[in-house]
């Protein structure tokens, strides 16, 4: 009778509510990994030091969208990390996490993570995303050429420090003239990044940019008014008149020659 006790005790489910969003496990799926933060409080030594809500509720203030990595470490035995190309709003309403982001969870659940070094990126693929947003941003100027956009500050793009849940895709994160559903889709799949990378290497970005004369990009640090939107970066593409050979164009004109 004793041992079918301690085994129903151990096979007890959860509810683990990390910053508003509920999972749901056993308790002998965290406890067996000791070391860590979530395993050593559901240790039956720790009993009293647990403060359950609503029965079998425990409440974390920290990132439910990253917590879903940390649970499936308890669950496989290691950390399977987002994709990198997959940086968008998924099918389910999860908005995917930046690495920087899984890694301060990791740290406060204090998951280790040297057997899973190599699923991190390389600095290899780290430079690919970097070049494939900057591709992007080269593909977005083309795009506003074939628009016949011009004229200083006319078109912005809002990059949000951190991108916003469940609501309409121009601010996931960033913000388009109207009707720039173009450039939306191109920028997609950098939503969760596209931030950081303009923090880290924006100055190089923008100087590439600028050795053309005909065309002018800066970039301007924001605060918004909602806190949960963090800061925002704003890109103001400018493209002069000379950026569109206009003589050369009206050459080719059929309607016009």
């Amino acid at each position: 009778m004793i041992s079918r006790m301690s085994s129903s005790n151990e096979d007890e489910r959860i509810i683990l509510n990390v910053g508003g969003i509920k999972y749901e496990t056993y308790k002998s799926t965290l406890a067996a990994y000791p070391n860590t933060f979530l395993g050593a409080m559901f240790q039956e030594r720790n009993q009293q030091l647990r403060h359950p809500t609503n029965g079998n509720e425990y409440f974390f203030d920290r990132n439910g969208y990253a917590f879903r990595y940390i649970l499936e470490f308890y669950r496989n035995g290691k950390l399977l990390l987002p994709d990198s190309k997959d940086n968008d709003i998924s099918g389910n309403g999860l908005t995917c996490v930046s690495y920087k982001e899984l890694l301060q969870e990791v740290d406060y659940f204090q998951i280790p993570i040297e057997d899973n070094l190599e699923d991190f990126p390389s600095n290899e693929e780290l430079a690919k995303i970097l070049d494939g947003f900057i591709q992007t941003l080269k593909k977005c100027i083309h795009h506003l050429k074939r628009e016949f956009v011009k004229g200083l500050y006319q078109f912005v793009i809002v990059f949000y420090e951190v991108p916003c849940i469940n609501i309409s895709l121009e601010v996931i994160n960033y913000y388009t003239a109207p009707g720039n559903n173009t450039i939306i889709k191109l920028l997609k799949p950098y939503s969760a990044c596209a931030y950081s990378i303009l923090d880290l290497y924006g100055d190089k970005i923008i100087d590439k940019f600028n050795s053309r004369d005909d065309l002018y990009i800066s970039l301007i640090d924001c605060n918004v008014p909602s806190p949960a939107h963090g800061k925002v970066k704003v890109l103001h593409i400018y493209l002069d008149a000379s950026f569109f050979d206009i003589e050369n164009v009206l050459k080719h004109s059929k309607e016009l020659n």
